[in-house]
């Protein structure tokens, strides 16, 4: 297996640099944030962490190292030392008992630029870079010096092993090349120790992912008992199948059987398997998913329904190797949709017989308006006009109480003449075609008081229209529903007391109502019609709209109860709303919502 090491350094909150190395974190510490942005230095301190020397425990392996140098060079003192940004830290030594100095102070330091070289220093005290230097000028009474730096394999000096004399003296050439070999075995040393921590750390970091590994795949295998899913590996060219065991109990087989391609298809119901080959070899041949439902047999002869998913995998030639996929035993959900989709065939059947009843009804509707205009209309209208001759030419020989019935017979056809009318009206109102047309209110108004010049010249009734808008809705329903709420206003009237009937019509966008039936996303027209005639009490506001409904008594106010109704209906057809209000003996006010079309 090939190992490859990576290092890379980001900067966390501009405080501290952090080095990720084969896949742990490595703090590096505050002093080396001074050597950004990127120097020889900084990269060689940077190589220098990676080693994780600095301040490890003593090894019997560099000690045996420094022991060496000493006799070699015939010296007190050997040391093995790493230049630290602000420090020089001594990994093993040999006549001397201390762990570390400053840099300041470090003869290393300076043979660490010329990485290739031994740096040797014969007397100290004749030389100008050390001369008054602590170590020189007391203990340990550095005289002599020579190091021989520590190169890594991308040419950075982490240190030196060096030897120290307490007088002069001079290295021979067998001892200059003693002191590089022992160079060159420390760095053998640090490589090992260094690959041998790459390993402990790689061990760790894939053992914990393997725990993690472990762990998810517990939760996965958990939620797919839970949702019945099974999974399943297919080898294409051998049709061998390995099969979790809930996918085998999905289809009804146990962990000894055998489970592979034949007995796959053998638990299909024939009618799938074309359908399921196919599927399989367009998947494979596409490289997409391959995605079917199925319907099974068990070996107890139950019947049941698989989904199937699976994904191609391909040798590195582009051949099939196998199918990775789940299974999932989806028998619940069919039958739910499947007494959902008879449910749903049911009730659409039953509406297609409530809409032909519905035809139908409408059929004989429009016949029995048919009637109403002509058949019924027809005879009313030949009674009214014998009982007017009867009574205006030939009274003269008729009783009191003839002419008594007579009357009646009158009023009774004219109510009955009012009575198919609004029935007419409202017939018109529930069946007639919805188109709409845009109009001005002002207009429609014009027409109505029109109709009813002689009935505002008998009241001597005021109409104010305010506010005219032009508003679209269906022409003719719409003049019905005015006509109807102003010739109420005149019929209601305050005996002796001449009508005033104020009519208002705007239109308001994204304007909030009192009332919550309105949405306030929708724009309306609003008409209000008030009056100051006999009102009613407003607890009544609305049962008025109910047909048949009436308040007075026939002989106070002639009418059939049916007139609000007409109004309401109108209103429904155009998708609005109205509301009443009113106060006996002080009016009514009727105000009506029309959303504006779209």
């Amino acid at each position: 297996m090939k190992i490859e090491f990576f290092t890379f350094q980001i900067v966390l909150n501009l405080r501290q640099m952090i080095t990720v190395y084969c896949g742990y974190l490595i703090l590096l510490p505050q002093q080396y944030i001074a050597t950004m942005p990127e120097s020889p230095e900084h990269n060689r301190l940077i190589e220098l962490i990676k080693y994780d020397i600095l301040d490890s425990l003593n090894e019997v392996e560099y000690d045996d190292i420094t022991r060496l140098a000493s006799i070699i060079c015939d010296v007190p003192i050997a040391i093995i030392s790493f230049v630290d940004k602000e420090r020089q830290w001594f990994k093993s030594t040999q006549g001397l008992d201390i762990r570390e100095t400053t840099r300041e102070y470090s003869f290393c330091s300076h043979a660490i630029p010329e990485p290739d070289k031994i740096m040797i220093v014969p007397d100290s005290r004749l030389d100008e870079r050390f001369k008054n230097n602590p170590y020189v000028t007391g203990k340990p009474d550095v005289v002599f010096y020579a190091g021989m730096p520590l190169v890594t394999t991308n040419g950075y000096a982490l240190g030196s092993v060096c030897v120290i004399d307490t007088k002069p003296r001079v290295l021979t050439d067998m001892q200059i090349n003693a002191l590089k070999a022992l160079s060159r075995q420390v760095m053998t040393l640090l490589d090992a120790r260094r690959v041998n921590h790459d390993l402990e750390r790689a061990k760790k970091l894939l053992e914990n992912q393997n725990a993690i590994l472990n762990k998810t795949t517990g939760r996965l295998e958990l939620a797919m008992s839970a949702g019945k899913l099974g999974s399943y590996e297919l080898n294409i060219n051998t049709g061998i199948m390995y099969a979790s065991g809930q996918c085998r109990r999905n289809f009804g087989r146990n962990a000894t059987e055998d489970f592979n391609l034949p007995e796959l298809f053998s638990a299909i119901k024939p009618e799938f398997h074309e359908y399921v080959q196919g599927a399989i070899a367009t998947s494979i041949q596409s490289g997409e998913k391959y995605e079917v439902e199925y319907k099974i047999q068990l070996p107890t002869g139950e019947e049941r329904w698989i989904h199937a998913l699976g994904i191609p995998v391909y040798k590195e030639d582009g051949s099939p190797l196998h199918m990775t996929g789940i299974t999932s035993d989806i028998t619940v959900r069919k039958d739910f949709t499947t007494e959902l989709e008879r449910q749903v065939t049911e009730r659409t059947e039953k509406i297609a017989i409530q809409n032909s009843d519905l035809e139908k009804m409408n059929k004989e509707l429009q016949a029995f308006t048919y009637i109403s205009s002509h058949d019924l209309q027809e005879p009313l209208r030949k009674i009214q006009f014998f009982i007017s001759l009867l009574r205006d030419k030939e009274n003269t020989g008729f009783t009191d109480n003839a002419l008594t019935y007579m009357n009646k017979i009158a009023r009774s056809s004219e109510k009955m003449r009012i009575l198919i009318a609004d029935l007419l009206s409202y017939s018109r109102a529930t069946t007639s075609e919805r188109l709409f047309e845009e109009l001005s209110f002002q207009h429609i108004m014009d027409e109505i008081t029109s109709d009813l010049t002689e009935e505002i010249k008998a009241k001597q009734a005021t109409i104010n229209v305010r506010n005219s808008c032009d508003i679209k809705v269906i022409p003719f329903q719409f003049h019905q529903l005015v006509y109807n709420l102003v010739s109420n206003a005149l019929k209601f009237s305050k005996p002796g007391i001449p009508p005033v009937i104020n009519v208002d019509s705007s239109f308001y966008e994204n304007q909030e109502f009192s009332y919550a039936d309105l949405d306030t996303s929708k724009n309306y027209y609003r008409i209000v019609i008030a009056d100051n005639g006999i009102g009613f009490n407003d607890q009544y506001n609305e049962k008025i709209f109910k047909p048949f409904q009436r308040l007075h008594s026939y002989n106070e106010h002639i009418g059939t109860g049916i007139g609000l109704t007409i109004v309401k209906k109108i209103v429904e057809n155009h998708n609005g709303y109205i509301y009443a209000s009113g106060q006996e003996n002080e009016g009514a006010t009727f105000e009506i919502f029309i959303p504006e079309l779209n």
